[in-house]
């Protein structure tokens, strides 16, 4: 078994343009880190993105904005992150993956759900969330589940821009997500390029700070507030 486990996630962190690998050994190490928690409300929507999915595959139906990669055929449930993986050297790179859609062409296409809306400051993500889904194509491979043909981002964008009739209920308001799709593109040998870059970072010391990272400059300030006591 290799000697080092990342998430998917965590190595799709090293495909951002100047990339702090401070940043990145931190994070492996320091696990829950505070500026990575994610408010509970998004899982709530991520279950909802994908019953919708799920009901209309079950009628048969391919759900319309996904109908241009293709005739879904069935869902393939997605395995425990445990049990899905792919080696690369010394490093398992593992994850779990927010749907399996077994397509009429006898392959898969799989679609990971971004409740946000498709911005500028969304689409400098894109490296990121390509190197997690490329990753799981690999892990789907790897598995044995099926060849991977298609990687696929779409963003559930919340459409509530002024108040509407169809949004107001008896106990609350329902908002609309609109969805936009954008395939990416899947390139193993980035993977396992950047899967060398990781078991470098990994395996010795705590990288230099980077000046301009932000994060680096927060821990920093923690850091000397702690050293030195608050001072107004």
């Amino acid at each position: 078994m290799p000697e080092t486990t990342i998430s998917a996630t965590l190595l799709g962190k090293l495909a951002v343009d100047n990339c702090c690998e401070n940043c990145f050994w931190t994070r492996f190490y320091g696990k829950n880190m505070p500026f990575d928690h994610i408010p509970g409300s998004y899982s709530t929507y991520d279950k909802a993105e994908k019953l919708a999915v799920e009901s209309y595959v079950a009628a048969g139906i391919t759900p319309p904005w996904m109908a241009q990669f293709g005739e879904i055929r069935r869902l393939i449930p997605a395995p425990h992150w445990s049990k899905f993986y792919f080696d690369h050297g010394g490093l398992r790179v593992r994850g779990v993956a927010d749907m399996i859609c077994d397509m009429a062409s006898g392959k898969l296409l799989l679609p990971d759900f971004k409740t946000a809306k498709f911005t500028e400051s969304q689409e400098k993500w894109i490296p990121v969330y390509t190197v997690q889904l490329g990753a799981y194509a690999l892990a789907a491979e790897t598995q044995l589940i099926g060849m991977v043909e298609r990687l696929v981002l779409i963003y559930m964008q919340p459409q509530a821009v002024g108040l509407t009739s169809d949004m107001q209920r008896d106990d609350g308001v329902a908002i609309h997500h609109k969805a936009f799709a954008v395939e990416v593109p899947r390139n193993d040998e980035e993977i396992h390029s950047l899967c060398d870059r990781a078991m470098k970072i990994l395996s010795g010391p705590p990288p230099p700070s980077q000046s301009d990272c932000q994060d680096c400059q927060n821990f920093q300030m923690v850091a000397d507030l702690k050293k030195n006591g608050y001072q107004e």
